[in-house]
């Protein structure tokens, strides 16, 4: 799976602050994501919440379908690209998805 961050302004997600440091100015509404999956279909996914369990960061997307989250483990690095992991272990899954709904609660 890849991914590309997709941003009007071409950022390449280095809008966290309120002033968008990307300094695009931007309000970025919607961040999406696109996954590239293994039979090389893609999927632009908006970004529902990313929220930490335990040091670990995880992300929530919006599948464009059927409207369900996918949760993956989440990590941005210095060069602002993106890692997603599938989240394999049941424990940790049920976990994550605890979080989300209890989050989305709020």
């Amino acid at each position: 799976m890849t991914i590309d961050n997709n941003h009007d302004c071409n950022c390449k997600g280095d809008c966290s602050s309120s002033e968008h440091s990307c300094g695009c100015s931007s309000s970025h509404e919607k961040e999406s994501i696109t996954l590239t999956l293994d039979d090389d279909t893609t999927l632009v996914c908006p970004i529902i919440d990313s929220f930490t369990i335990n040091e670990q960061t995880y992300i929530a997307l919006l599948h464009p379908d059927n409207e369900q989250a996918l949760l993956y483990r989440f990590e941005e690095n210095d060069d602002h690209s993106l890692n997603l992991d599938m989240i394999d272990d049941d424990e940790e899954f049920d976990l994550v998805s605890k979080t989300f709904l209890a989050l989305q609660d709020h």
